[in-house]
C-alpha cells in the first residue's frame, strides 16, 4: 500500500508537500465533492483549495483498495478540534491521478436515538 500513488498523495497532503502532491495529479485532473456540489477543475486549483484551507489537517490513511486504473481510499482527517472521515474514489492514468470523487463525513453524535438497533464504538485516532 505504501508505494501506491494514492498513498503518496495522502502523505504529501499530510506533510503539506504541495509540490509533491501536484506532481501526482494530471493537468486535466477533476475532483467532485458531492456533499457541497463543488467541482474543482485542474491540478493547480485542487492544490490551491487544499493549501489555503485555514485548518492544519493531519491525514491518516486507514485503507486503500487499488485495481488497475481505479483506487478507493478511506482516510481519517484530524485537527485540534475535528475528526472527519473521507472516502475517495480515484481514476488513474499513466502514473497520475486524473479524477477524484471525495465524500467527507463529520464525526459526531447520532441524529436521533437509535440505540436499540445500534452500538457505539470508540473512534481510534492515530497519534501524530
Amino acid at each position: 500500500m505504501d508505494d501506491h500513488i494514492v498513498a503518496d498523495l495522502w502523505r504529501a497532503f499530510d506533510t503539506r508537500d504541495w509540490a509533491r502532491a501536484l506532481g501526482l495529479l494530471a493537468d486535466d485532473f477533476v475532483a467532485d465533492w458531492p456533499q457541497t456540489c463543488e467541482r474543482i477543475r485542474g491540478a493547480d486549483a485542487f492544490i490551491a483549495v487544499n493549501a489555503n484551507h485555514p485548518a492544519r489537517w493531519r491525514c491518516h490513511l486507514q485503507e486503500l483498495i487499488a485495481a488497475g486504473e481505479r483506487a478507493i481510499s478511506r482516510v481519517l482527517l484530524t485537527n485540534d478540534v475535528e475528526v472527519v472521515h473521507a472516502i475517495s474514489v480515484y481514476r488513474l492514468r499513466d502514473g497520475q491521478i486524473t479524477e477524484a470523487l471525495e465524500v467527507f463525513g463529520d464525526s459526531g453524535e447520532p441524529p436521533y436515538d437509535r440505540s436499540r438497533w445500534t452500538e457505539r464504538y470508540a473512534l481510534r485516532v492515530p497519534a501524530g
